[in-house]
């Protein structure tokens, strides 16, 4: 029963050092013996119930959460247009400026200027799904 117990420390101890190495670490934490355990398939199964105390999570984001691909339909040439006014960071929108966008608002541009005919302006009329769609980066 020892020697098990031995090399099964042995063994967590291991792969722990080598988590600590490559993050630059010269002491073994929690984090580490939690992310050498949860890497390892065999230790995985072993310790499927066990709580390893300020170990934290593995890092994961599910691909439906993290950002698609545009293949830059609906941006203006190259690099699509930029809003400063409303995207503060510069963010690519679809083109707020064209012929389209100023038929679509007709009169409203006129009276309030460059927000009418933005995608994020007409949230309030067209719902919240839509404008997703039309504005990039939201």
């Amino acid at each position: 029963m020892a020697a098990v117990l031995e090399y099964l420390t042995a063994e967590v101890l291991e792969l722990a050092g080598k988590v600590a190495r490559d993050n630059n670490k010269t002491r073994v934490t929690p984090r580490h013996i939690q992310l050498a355990v949860r890497t390892d398939k065999v230790l995985r199964k072993l310790l499927s119930s066990v709580t390893i105390s300020e170990g934290g999570v593995l890092p994961h984001i599910p691909a439906e959460l993290l950002p698609k691909e545009s293949g830059g339909s609906g941006l203006r040439g190259a690099g699509g247009s930029r809003c400063p006014r409303l995207h503060g960071r510069g963010a690519q929108v679809p083109d707020c400026g064209s012929a389209g966008a100023r038929r679509q608002s007709g009169a409203r541009q006129q009276d309030s200027g460059h927000a009418a005919s933005h995608p994020a302006s007409r949230a309030h009329r067209q719902g919240a799904e839509e404008a997703a769609l039309q504005c990039h980066h939201i």
